[in-house]
């Protein structure tokens, strides 16, 4: 009996720590982001989608502030079209929104091309609890030898390993609950070089059929994408790629709002927080403003402003008054 014993509590002792370990792997800046996403009761009306320029130039809580609107920024570094194709098969199992805004500019990547930033594809997948669906995904994106750290972090995550054993910072993004999703990053950068194209490639850009996937997914559940370029100082070749969003968007009957394409939307000089052109506040503002009255006008969205259901958006709205107060307001130069 005794040998039962000691046998059982070794197991104890092995599953706990286990649990431990793999809950160490876990990055706390992803969930405090997206915790907000899965509690949430009342849901989301709207998804925003794509790399990181989506992560920092669209705030879900102005577009509550100005227009009464309900959406979550699901934006992540480097991420591919075929990863955004999986975040919204995933997220619609738990809140389904009615507009999906899908960013094109990573549309001529794949995951192939970006296998050395699978850290980033951490940020979303390990806050989605384990399912079928999820499993499909890992499957999907990731080579054999890959998926075990997104099933079992624990397992083989070496980016977490050699983050601890290097002292590395282990928050990545500058996530407040407040920001549903989306990241205030504070700072000025001078700009990369921009010249405007509109040549279209020639050959069909690496996550093109990933797009099409997305659109055929929502259509299919009843959702209406919207094809958008949130505003950088594209490179020409990256450009001509884009450009080919909108022969994908005629093919499906489907809008492309591009923003590169709208006269003094921003001003790459003063919106800028980095030398890769990602959107600070006063950028983010700008582009969240257009696309607020772009989705209020033509989405046939609901204005949820004063539904007591959303009374936690109102609250919300004071705790980024005070985050942008405090990481933005000496530095804006919109009044």
């Amino acid at each position: 009996m005794k040998q039962y014993g000691r046998a059982a509590l070794w197991l104890l002792v092995l599953l706990v720590g286990l649990v431990g370990m793999d809950r160490l792997m876990r990055r706390d800046d992803g969930k405090i982001r997206y915790d907000v996403f899965f509690e949430d009761q009342a849901g989301f009306d709207v998804c925003l989608l794509g790399n990181s320029h989506v992560l920092d130039g669209i705030y879900p809580i102005e577009l509550w502030r100005d227009y009464g609107i309900t959406a979550f920024n699901f934006g992540n570094t480097n991420e591919p079209m075929t990863n955004t194709y999986w975040t919204l098969r995933l997220l619609k199992g738990y809140h389904k929104p009615k507009v999906a805004v899908i960013d094109v500019s990573y549309i001529d990547r794949t995951q192939e091309t970006e296998i050395y930033r699978y850290r980033f594809a951490h940020d979303f997948l390990d806050q989605v609890p384990l399912t079928m669906e999820k499993i499909r995904a890992v499957y999907s994106l990731f080579p054999q030898g890959k998926r075990q750290e997104f099933l079992f972090q624990l397992s083989l995550y070496h980016a977490r390993w050699e983050e601890y054993i290097g002292g590395k910072p282990e928050l990545y993004m500058n996530v407040e609950p407040c920001m549903f999703g989306a990241e205030l990053r504070a700072g000025r950068h001078e700009p990369a070089e921009y010249v405007r194209t509109q040549e279209i490639a020639a050959q069909e850009a690496a996550g093109e059929q990933a797009l099409c996937d997305i659109i055929e997914l929502c259509l299919d559940e009843g959702i209406m994408p919207v094809l958008t370029v949130v505003p950088f100082p594209a490179t020409q070749e990256n450009q001509m790629n884009i450009n080919r969003a909108q022969l994908v968007a005629r093919r499906y009957g489907v809008d492309f709002v591009n923003l590169l394409d709208v006269p003094d939307l921003v001003d790459f000089d003063t919106d800028c927080y980095d030398a890769a052109s990602h959107l600070n506040p006063d950028g983010a503002t700008k582009v969240t403003a257009y696309l607020g009255r772009w989705m209020s006008e033509n989405c046939g969205l609901e204005d949820h402003r004063g539904d007591a259901r959303y009374a936690h958006w109102d609250a919300a709205l004071e705790d980024y008054r005070e985050l942008r107060r405090e990481k933005w307001s000496a530095m804006s130069l919109i009044d």
